[in-house]
């Protein structure tokens, strides 16, 4: 077996581990902590973040680039240049965290928010770039699953009441922080070239770390300055619900776009080769494919929203049923999105066109949440962040517009109906008031999600045209797609 397709399998590995593990202990941590206690977890941990995530920079990705190319001492030279900055800048980081802590806390306890700044000694010690950048990924793997499973287990036999938040707290980041150490101390034999660092480089390595940083700088404010704004004007019930039903829709969407690493290495051989009309392709199912998922997604959301919170989270979390409904059309913002941007955009080297809107819609959603969330609350924010979604792909698509004329409307249509109709059957037939207890909620959530995705399945395969679109998206996945001339 190739190392090419050794890596694609550990990174899969990679992604389903840190996708389901996390989402696993979603309804026991809901549920043990209760909703303002789990409000208090997502506001300091939203300002961690960003802290950790600002202050690494662009570092690491230009630490991988910068590794990969390089070989013998003088790869060690580098990573020695490139992370003695990463660590110049998080002492920054660490020392202003702290005074935030000092200065403004909001009501929530410094004990709270100084385990969350660890986030920032995890980001300090860790070396998994340089493991990237020799693609090394067997390490950088085996050392998450262990870190991920340790974190889980412990969640569960440890954290018994909303009183143990820093109990919480201090074993997911430190679990972390020690597998990041474990890794680090591997590569402590580097320090004897310290004296053949080039300082001189230092200012070429920042200046390219920046580059690379600033696309990533609005989606860092746009993901967290509403879930900030929201801790900061005391609405911490409104952040629980709010940020719980951004990590279901985060699940699903992971889950939706674990194929997309494997079609944008396919897409970005076809652009190599020249092979653009192929390539283009693959985008033109891409497209159509996640537009299909998603409305999918959405009509099962909207159908199924209120039994599955009660179910998934507890009735303590109802305020959460609208805000995932709300929440639900960025299953197709998201997806769609990385098409555009991953399997288009970035491998034609468009990378202009992929971060001025996200630059707009940050601009956008900070305007509009500063204006309006605190008249209308947490569902305010929660357009915001839908409206801001769309307004990058509307810029992207009116800038791009041979993307436009890639969506089979047709298809589309003819898929958008089926669902509809699956949707308004299931309404009339299945839907019936709540008896109140866990069984009959349970249940009422299997029928309805069920005769749902029934009614879906048959009215797909009754329609030529969709079966026919199915069956494409398939081959695509299982690496059997041969590209066929098309009008789109």
């Amino acid at each position: 077996m190739s190392k090419t397709i050794k890596n694609i399998i550990y990174v899969t590995i990679q992604q389903v581990v840190n996708t389901i593990l996390p989402f696993l202990t979603i309804p026991y941590i809901a549920r043990v902590l209760g909703v303002e206690q789990n409000g208090v977890y997502s506001y300091s941990l939203t300002i961690a973040t960003v802290f950790a995530v600002f202050f690494s920079f662009g570092f690491a990705i230009h630490g991988a680039n910068v590794i990969a190319q390089s070989t013998g001492v003088t790869r060690e030279i580098r990573f020695l240049e490139i992370q003695i900055l990463r660590m110049l800048f998080l002492f920054i980081g660490i020392a202003l965290f702290f005074l935030f802590v000092r200065y403004y806390r909001q009501g929530i306890s410094e004990v709270v928010l100084i385990l969350q700044g660890t986030l920032i000694l995890v980001n300090f010690f860790d070396i998994s770039w340089y493991y990237q950048g020799i693609g090394d990924f067997k390490k950088i793997v085996t050392r998450n699953i262990i870190v991920k499973l340790v974190g889980t287990v412990s969640v569960f036999v440890f954290v018994r009441k909303p009183e143990d938040l820093w109990i919480y707290i201090g074993l997911i980041n430190g679990s972390q922080l020690l597998g990041n150490i474990v890794l680090f101390k591997d590569i402590l034999y580097t320090v004897k070239y310290i004296n053949r660092v080039e300082f001189n480089k230092f200012v070429v390595h920042s200046k390219v770390a920046f580059l690379l940083f600033l696309p990533n700088l609005s989606g860092l404010i746009l993901s967290n300055f509403d879930k900030i704004f929201l801790g900061s004007i005391g609405d911490i019930v409104g952040l629980s619900n709010y940020q719980q039903a951004q990590r279901i829709l985060s699940f699903l969407y992971t889950v939706l776009m674990i194929p997309s690493p494997v079609i944008i290495q396919k897409i970005a051989s076809l652009r190599f080769t020249n092979n653009h009309k192929e390539a283009n392709h693959y985008v033109y199912m891409g497209l159509n494919m996640y537009l299909a998922l998603g409305f999918f997604c959405v009509f099962g959301v909207v159908l199924g929203a209120g039994d599955f919170i009660v179910i998934f989270l507890g009735s303590q979390y109802k305020g959460a049923i609208a805000l995932f409904i709300i929440l639900s059309p960025i299953l197709i913002t998201k997806t769609v999105g990385g098409v555009i941007g991953g399997w288009y955009l970035i491998p034609l080297g468009r990378n202009k066109l992929h971060s001025l809107p996200l630059v707009i819609g940050t601009i956008v959603s900070v305007a509009l949440n500063i204006v309006i969330t605190p008249l209308f609350g947490v569902k305010a924010a929660a357009i915001i962040f839908v409206f801001a979604e769309i307004v990058v792909i509307f810029i992207q698509l009116l800038y791009s517009k041979e993307l436009y004329q890639l969506v089979d409307k047709k298809n589309l249509s003819v898929l958008f109906l089926n669902f509809l109709s699956a949707y308004l059957m299931t309404e009339f037939f299945v839907k019936m008031d709540i008896a109140g207890n866990f069984d009959a909620i349970y249940l009422n959530f299997i029928s309805v999600l069920g005769i749902f995705i029934g009614l879906s399945c048959i009215m797909l395969f009754l329609t030529k045209s969709s079966r026919m679109f199915i069956t494409k998206c398939f081959n695509m996945l299982k690496g059997r797609y041969i590209y066929e001339n098309s009008s789109n």
